[in-house]
């Protein structure tokens, strides 16, 4: 999406690339707004609506998502001061990980959804007594059955800023986060959660607790992968969609915001794998959430005026909603295909990029091709090559490594789906 979130790291580096600091990429996202929101006002003031209501309009948009940035901002230093006191290294979430703490951060849980290991840190036990692996078998659980709800509510961090968002009168579109398992396991079914606890006990007796450097702390970490094997779902009308395991709570979303945006599934679920690894918690520093890691002040208002007919900011807990982030994304898949590169001909050729402009705009894409951010007059350029020359033009010319190594990734995923869903 527009995914400067993602400036932050390179996937699949294979070269040095030049340092990207914060800076470069809200540097990235004001001045996208900006043009946005200048081709904007040259449309109203064709119009029969006053510019100077536009303009105030504009301006309170701009100061509800300063707002919304510095409250971000305080309080994820806030969060990383109070880990601090426990822990050295504040380790907090990211697009592939998640990390959770205990209340007072004596446990530290984290998840990494691309490796599928879960690392658990406890201080005030010991390594080698019975208690202590009766605790850590307590943590793999908890981690294994919690829900995307649950993971919200006891986010110290995500609690804050919704909390401060409310409590200034930032206006942002709050949502209720469903009661959905993270890793797609159920404890409900009681065949499911007899299989569920035999798979936490085996990955407890193999547990090897290590004393951390600093000897404050013990460590573990077990290979989740088993306990999430993949598995091709069916669905109405969808025909069999291959997909992991852990994605198939969200399958029916998939499937449907697919269809309802005239997108290729597979499209969707590389997107979301390449974007989160299907980290419902996932969250970036820009700030980005969720599973398609939609950033509020860009993609999200192209998004909710498209699904919701008017521009709105979103709180953390809307984009933490499973279903919403799904429909949101869809749509802005549908608005890069659709409208702002509507003018490239070729299909093939506008969803790659379409793929690329997911993760760092429209303007950067045509950059590409021209030097400048004018989309239109890339497209002459692009409609003059075939498919394969747009992609490899694309590959060697984007103006940032990582989205280059994006651009491979969505691809070879979304085939990989594809062939997936075919065998």
């Amino acid at each position: 999406m527009k995914r400067s979130a993602k400036l932050l790291t390179a996937l699949l580096a294979i070269l040095p690339a030049a340092p990207v600091t914060t800076a470069d990429i809200w540097g990235e996202l004001e001045r996208e707004a900006g043009e946005l929101d200048s081709a904007a006002e040259r449309s109203v003031e064709a119009s029969t609506k006053k510019p100077t209501e536009f303009e105030l309009y504009k301006k309170r948009q701009q100061e509800e998502f300063a707002a919304y940035r510095k409250i971000f901002e305080e309080e994820l230093d806030n969060y990383k001061k109070a880990i601090k006191k426990r822990w050295p290294d504040p380790e907090v979430s990211s697009q592939k990980v998640w990390v959770s703490y205990t209340q007072d951060y004596a446990v530290k849980r984290a998840v990494d959804f691309e490796s599928n290991t879960l690392t658990i840190s406890a201080q005030g036990v010991q390594a080698n007594q019975k208690a202590a692996v009766k605790k850590f078998e307590d943590q793999i659980r908890q981690v294994l059955t919690t829900t995307v709800s649950g993971a919200f509510e006891t986010d110290q961090f995500a609690s804050a800023v919704e909390a401060r968002i409310k409590r200034e009168g930032v206006k942002a579109k709050t949502s209720k986060v469903p009661n959905s398992s993270i890793f797609g396991l159920s404890s409900a079914d009681k065949k499911k959660a007899e299989l569920l606890e035999k798979r936490v006990k085996e990955l407890a007796s193999k547990l090897e607790l290590k004393r951390s450097q600093d000897g404050k702390a013990v460590t573990a970490s077990v290979d989740i992968s088993k306990v999430l094997k993949s598995k091709k779902a069916s669905r109405p009308n969808a025909g069999a969609v291959a997909m992991p395991a852990r994605a198939e709570a969200y399958a029916d979303r998939i499937v449907a915001e697919s269809q309802r945006r005239d997108l290729e599934t597979s499209l969707v679920l590389a997107v979301i794998q390449t974007e989160s690894a299907f980290n419902p918690m996932a969250r970036s520093g820009v700030p980005a959430y969720g599973l398609m890691q939609i950033v509020p002040k860009t993609a999200g208002l192209d998004a909710t005026e498209y699904v919701y007919g008017k521009q709105t900011l979103l709180a953390p807990s809307a984009l933490y909603n499973p279903d919403q982030n799904i429909e949101l994304g869809a749509a802005y898949l549908w608005i890069l295909n659709n409208r702002y590169l509507k003018k490239i001909e070729d299909p093939l050729s506008r969803y790659y990029c379409v793929i690329a402009a997911y993760n760092t705009g429209a303007g950067n894409v045509a950059k590409a091709f021209t030097g400048k951010r004018n989309v239109n007059q890339a497209a002459k350029i692009i409609n003059k090559m075939s498919p394969e020359q747009v992609y490899n033009h694309l590959i060697k010319n984007l103006p940032y490594e990582e989205t280059q190594n994006y651009l491979k990734k969505v691809v070879r995923r979304a085939e990989g789906y594809k062939k997936a869903s075919q065998t």
